[in-house]
């Protein structure tokens, strides 16, 4: 009986870390492709299109903090981009954000989050 247990805990423990890695391994080639097939400056400008109320300034820094959530930084982002889905981002990372944002609503796309940041921003100041 405690060998069949163990056998079943060695098999999940191994599911699990096979799991990870391989979720890991999966997420940076999606991520590595997607900057590939994306033109930095025209993804940029989309977003940027999105937020004429704000400067140039605070779109593109809003921008990196949205990149520096993802497994590979600086992967061009189009609006639309779904941030768990599209993107990956770790839910809890894009909890913690939105909680460090003052408790803001949810965000699910990267259109959500830049004006969600830009307009905590600009009450901050």
């Amino acid at each position: 009986m405690q060998a069949s247990v163990v056998f079943g805990v060695s098999i999940l423990v191994a599911t699990l870390l096979a799991y990870v890695l391989f979720g890991g391994f999966w997420l940076q080639r999606k991520l590595r492709r997607l900057g590939a097939s994306r033109d930095a400056a025209s993804s940029l400008s989309a977003c940027l299109d999105k937020f004429p109320e704000f400067n140039r300034q605070q779109v593109e820094s809003a921008y990196r903090a949205v990149q520096a959530l993802l497994l590979i930084p600086n992967v061009p982002l189009l609006p639309d981009d779904s941030l768990l889905g599209t993107l990956g981002v770790d839910q809890g990372e894009l909890e913690d954000t939105l909680q460090e944002l003052n408790g803001a609503g949810p965000a699910e796309t990267v259109e959500e989050l830049l004006r969600t940041m830009l307009r905590r921003r600009e009450h901050a100041t």
